[in-house]
């Protein structure tokens, strides 16, 4: 058996149809049949109708009866669903998602340092240094980085952080988060060389957190926030400008997975 074939049917057809509509393929006020459903996945009324709902929890589509399921604006959208953002990433709004999003990692992360580093237990800040180790293990050699590692551990690295804050609403973030960080790797392009300068970076704040040095957590998360449009070649003197992103980096290649 496959791995698409070991994933649900209803699982294989909510993905199907969720990224295609997150990359435009259909477009708000269009409106389809269960119907039309069932035969095109070859699947029951039940496992479709169960699609259907996780789609409208997201915000995607309404159904009416009589009507059918209607695409509804992106403005509707659970944006913050890991499966949108991850939709977003490996189509047309790329660019768009990323920015975004490190628009708002610097609304709210810097801060979340600050509260981990006065609230997390020793042991979380015990666990944020190993982390950075494992980071600082796998950049190395910075010519040959081990991404897949890399974006776990940085993942589990912010997913720590804004899990430790003892704010639940910074905590639910995490999930975001860690989809953001982790989609890097499968749908951007990364450079040869790692950057020496994040993964030092990652040690110092873990270092500020384990020290409750707040003032201190708080920069450093801002400095490593700051430089990821460089680090992924996103081409904006500014993260909103009257012109849109685009990626750069012609020395950069697709790392292996």
């Amino acid at each position: 058996m496959s791995v698409a074939e070991s994933v649900p049917l209803h699982t294989r057809i909510l993905e199907d149809i969720g990224s295609r509509i997150v990359h435009g393929e259909y477009s708000t006020g269009d409106v389809f049949r269960t119907e039309d459903l069932t035969g095109e996945y070859g699947a029951s009324r039940t496992v479709v109708l169960h699609a259907v709902r996780g789609l409208e929890l997201m915000g995607l589509i309404t159904t009416k009866r009589r009507v059918g399921i209607t695409v509804r604006d992106e403005t509707k959208w659970m944006v913050y669903d890991p499966r949108i953002v991850r939709w977003r990433l490996s189509g047309p709004q790329q660019v768009e998602q990323l920015t975004n999003f490190i628009e708002l990692r610097l609304c709210f992360e810097p801060y979340a340092a600050r509260l981990c580093s006065q609230r997390a237990s020793r042991e979380t800040a015990l666990e944020l240094v190993r982390l950075a180790d494992e980071l600082h293990d796998a950049a190395w050699p910075l010519d040959h980085p081990n991404y897949p590692i890399i974006n776990r551990v940085d993942a589990d690295f912010h997913g720590c952080i804004l899990e430790s804050t003892d704010n639940y609403m910074m905590a639910a973030l995490s999930p975001t988060t860690r989809a953001v960080i982790e989609g890097r790797m499968q749908y951007t392009t990364l450079p040869e060389r790692a950057d020496e300068g994040a993964v030092e970076a990652h040690g110092l704040l873990a270092q500020a957190i384990l020290e409750r040095d707040g003032d201190r957590a708080e920069e450093l998360m801002r400095g490593l926030i700051e430089e990821i449009p460089r680090e992924l070649g996103i081409n904006s003197s500014h993260m909103r400008s009257s012109h849109p992103a685009v990626f750069t980096g012609p020395e950069a290649t697709q790392p292996s997975r």
